[in-house]
């Protein structure tokens, strides 16, 4: 078992991608990330893991991305 600590960091999850694993067993990596992250109004919110973004809210995802 590898853990990540930011799963949104690349310098984090290519190494534990990359290691070699000599046991012929299933690896698990475990990469501790933030549902939402990057629209604050979102972030940690649960109902996020199985909804859409629709209407206004589409809006609001561009602006605190940067989108227009």
């Amino acid at each position: 078992c590898v853990e990540v600590n930011d799963g949104h960091s690349f310098d984090e999850l290519i190494p534990a991608l990359q290691q070699k694993n000599n046991t012929m067993k299933p690896q698990v990596i475990i990469a501790h990330t933030t549902k939402g992250k990057g629209i604050k109004p979102f972030e940690n919110d649960p109902a996020w893991h199985a909804r859409k973004i629709k209407g206004s809210e589409l809006e609001i995802c561009k602006k605190e991305l940067g989108i227009e």
